[in-house]
Order: C-alpha cells, then sequence, then structure tokens
C-alpha cells in the first residue's frame, strides 16, 4: 500500500505507486490518502469473505483492525459497543496486562453497561517493568495509580458492586494476558471473546497498530473451552486493595504521559 523502500545502498524511496511522505510537510494529506487506502481495502476484503458464507456453521470469526493514527477505529468501536450493550444479568471479563483504559472506554463501563464486570490486571510484583532500572522502574506503579482512580471514579457512582478489579500475582510470574469473554444473561459460559494485541489502553486506540478477532459462537464445546481458559486466568487474581504506596512524582508522570502508554 504506502511504505518506504530500502534498496541495496541503503536509499530509502517512497514506493512508485505512493508519492506522499509523512515527513515532509504532507502529514495531514498522508493521513487522508492512507486512511482511505485502508479503509476501502477493509471493505473490499469483508465483501470477498461474505461471499463464501455456508450454512449451518455456529461458529463467526471476525477481523478487526485499529489504526488510531489514520482514523481507523474499528476495534475500539466494536468494543466500545459490546461494553454498552451487555445487559443486565449478563458478564464480561476483561484481562489487561497494563490498565490504561480509555476515558471513552471507562465512561462506557460506569454509565452504559448493565454487565457485571471483572477486569483482570497485572499486580505491580507481575509487570514486566518491575525491577527495571531508573524511572522505568515504577511503572507499575503507575498503572496501578490508574487502576485506583478508576476505582474511585466507578465508586463515586456506586458501581462497586458490579465492577471489580482484580491482580494477577503468581509467584515467578510475570502477567501480559489479554482479552475479552462475554457471558450472556445468566450463562455458565461465554459466547463471544475477543483475541488479539490491545490492552484496551489509551496508546492501543489512539497511536499504535492493532488488530484483534471478535469470535461469536453457539458451539457448546468451544463455549467450555473458552471458560476454561478464562478461569485459568483469574484463579490467580485477587481483588485490588484501595490502598497504594506511590512516590508523588508517579502521580505527576501519569497526568502528563498517561496517553504514551
Amino acid at each position: 500500500m504506502f511504505s518506504f523502500v530500502m534498496n541495496k545502498n541503503n536509499d530509502v524511496n517512497l514506493k512508485n505507486d505512493w508519492n506522499i511522505s509523512p515527513h515532509q510537510g504532507n502529514s495531514r494529506k498522508f493521513v487522508e490518502n492512507a486512511g482511505d487506502l485502508v479503509k476501502n481495502y477493509l471493505l473490499e476484503a469483508v465483501n470477498e469473505q461474505n461471499s463464501y458464507k455456508r450454512e449451518g456453521y455456529d461458529t463467526w470469526i471476525f477481523p478487526l483492525v485499529q489504526m488510531g493514527q489514520l482514523g481507523i477505529e474499528q476495534d475500539a468501536e466494536i468494543t466500545k459497543r459490546i461494553l454498552r450493550e451487555a445487559p443486565e444479568n449478563s458478564k464480561l471479563n476483561i484481562a489487561t496486562s497494563y490498565f490504561n483504559f480509555t476515558k471513552d472506554y471507562m465512561e462506557t463501563l460506569i454509565h452504559e453497561s448493565k454487565a457485571d464486570c471483572n477486569i483482570l490486571m497485572a499486580h505491580p510484583k507481575a509487570n514486566g517493568f518491575l525491577g527495571a532500572k531508573g524511572l522505568a522502574g515504577d511503572i507499575p506503579l503507575a498503572y496501578s495509580l490508574i487502576a485506583r482512580k478508576f476505582q474511585k471514579k466507578y465508586k463515586q457512582h456506586g458501581q462497586q458492586d458490579r465492577i471489580k478489579l482484580i491482580e494477577y500475582l503468581r509467584k515467578g510470574w510475570t502477567y501480559h494476558g489479554k482479552g475479552l469473554w462475554y457471558y450472556s444473561p445468566n450463562s455458565k459460559y461465554p459466547c463471544l471473546t475477543l483475541i488479539g494485541s490491545p490492552n484496551f489502553g489509551e496508546r492501543s486506540v489512539k497511536k499504535d497498530l492493532e488488530t484483534q478477532l471478535a469470535i461469536v459462537t453457539e458451539n457448546l464445546n468451544f463455549r467450555k473451552e473458552l471458560h476454561s481458559e478464562c478461569e485459568n486466568l483469574y484463579k490467580f487474581g485477587k481483588v485490588m486493595e484501595e490502598k497504594l504506596d506511590c512516590p508523588k512524582w508517579v502521580h505527576g508522570f501519569v497526568y502528563l504521559f498517561r496517553s504514551y502508554f
């Protein structure tokens, strides 16, 4: 589509069929044209796949793409719709290795979703940044601080019985699991899951290229396997404590740079 090509002499040039460089004062034009190109490609791919539908299927897979910098927000739109339309007596289990939900997701969970929501994230001791040199060593505390700010907010709106924050802690392990499992009202097993790269966070939605699969199934055996997968993650989780011993500079860091991690 659009990319730079490096030849054997290490010269970097745009591809022959693309003449807009984001590094030469054409960033807005690049975003508009590149975004349109990707959107058209995705529409063509969906139409092509739809031509292969067959009767008798019990499982459907939908690819989702997120390229926030190009205005492609397919994954975020579908994720928000799942959160928003989850009805009473349904359940959402959401796993993210680094808790930094977007403001949009937080507001949707607090004010629109009716589902019981269990959010699993890394305990500071299970965060991959633990023990890093310099300021990076306190990054686990930054994520935990964001989680507690969210906790405080949903409690202010009386949602503490519906929303739970859970920290993964397993001796000798770090945690990087992610995903979403949706259980329809009063159901024991999930019928929908999201599998892919997003962390449901600021950077995932607005800055990174992310891909994900939404899987919807009526197959009971498959639903049981999805449930088992989810249970195996959550069995190492403990309800997050409210108190956090956090240096003051971390508060300032989160305020200034939250959208970058």
